[in-house]
């Protein structure tokens, strides 16, 4: 059996950066498992410091300690959603970026460009946007496939900036990259300057 790519703690660590959720200091003070949860009540959301190793001990703080509260549960394990269906839990929605093992090519998403979906696109548009640029605008793209997420950056970035925030526009931003990317890049402006794409919504302070 070969290792997780990542550990829960990292997954859980990630999704949370990108997503502006609010990591708890507790959090760090033990090993983290697979089923995690976030309150949604507060703003920022806030991730709940503890994680579950197993569904019913994941239900039971739900129904004893989290009466009223709007939660988000994930299953960082499968990479899907839980909802809370009578006395058990069932599976929701995929969620995350993280390749299936039949895609384990695809390189996923760099933190920067997780940083760039979080700040354009509403919270429930996330993660449809971010399987959207690792399916359609990455590895698939010519002469692309061995590019790693931060070489991705570049073509991610430009269809990103031609979204202007809006699912539809960056379909349409995907599918010319599709086309020839080449043009992707020149609408986008980063055509002509290998370090444009970088300096586009960068918190880096500009000259």
């Amino acid at each position: 059996m070969g290792a997780m790519a990542t550990s829960y703690s990292t997954r859980i660590k990630d999704y949370c950066a990108a997503r502006g959720i609010q990591i708890p200091s507790g959090f760090h003070r033990h090993p983290a498992s697979c089923y995690a949860a976030i309150e949604l009540d507060g703003e920022p959301p806030k991730l709940v410091a503890r994680t579950w190793f197993n569904q019913e001990d994941l239900l039971h703080y739900v129904r004893q300690h989290a009466a009223g509260k709007r939660l988000r549960l994930l299953d960082f394990k499968a990479w899907r959603e839980l909802h809370v269906d009578g006395s058990a839990l069932c599976r929701g929605e995929p969620f995350g970026v993280e390749p299936s093992p039949g895609e384990a090519s695809r390189a996923a998403l760099s933190p920067e460009t997780m940083k760039r979906v979080a700040r354009l696109f509403a919270p429930d548009e996330v993660d449809a946007v971010a399987r959207l640029l690792v399916e359609q605008c990455g590895n698939n793209l010519p002469f692309l496939d061995k590019l790693d997420a931060a070489g991705l950056e570049r073509y991610r970035f430009a269809a990103l900036k031609l979204s202007e925030g809006r699912l539809d526009k960056l379909q349409a931003a995907v599918e010319l990259a599709r086309i020839d990317w080449r043009d992707l890049l020149v609408n986008a402006g980063f055509a002509d300057d290998v370090h444009a794409h970088a300096r586009w919504l960068s918190d880096e302070p500009t000259d």
